[in-house]
């Protein structure tokens, strides 16, 4: 096997380039499992009968992200065992196309309804 002379600054640049490809190329923390990262924010869609999907389970810290795709306004309201808590979250009205965001800093189980339709349910589930 042939035997090819380096210099120190060779040898310095060769060990740094494999130094990088061994960081670049290490497990991150929690993915050498197979997991996956948590989406922080999450789109329900506000159809003019129910909220698509009505049930979520999220990260505590992730956004749901609310668009009125139906074609009447909608209010969302917060509540609490059936009461009604617009101090946790409430929407403005919501035309057709609008937005509304809630980011979810604390785990629990947060229900909610539509003001105008109080038919329309949604749980959100924060771990």
């Amino acid at each position: 096997m042939p035997y090819w002379p380096i210099s120190r600054r060779g040898a310095r640049i060769l060990s740094s380039a494999l130094a990088a490809c061994c960081v670049l190329t290490a497990p991150l923390p929690g993915l050498a499992s197979g997991a996956v990262p948590a989406r922080t924010e999450i789109q329900v869609k506000i159809a003019d009968t129910g909220f698509i999907p009505a049930t979520l389970t999220i990260g505590t810290g992730a956004t749901v992200t609310w668009t009125n795709t139906g074609d009447t306004a909608h209010e969302l309201v917060a509540t609490v065992q059936g009461v009604p808590e617009p101090e946790i979250f409430r929407s403005p009205p919501l035309d057709i196309g609008d937005r509304f965001s809630f980011r979810f800093a604390a785990p629990g189980r947060y229900r909610y309804f539509c003001a105008y339709h109080p038919e329309m349910t949604g749980t959100v589930t924060v771990r």
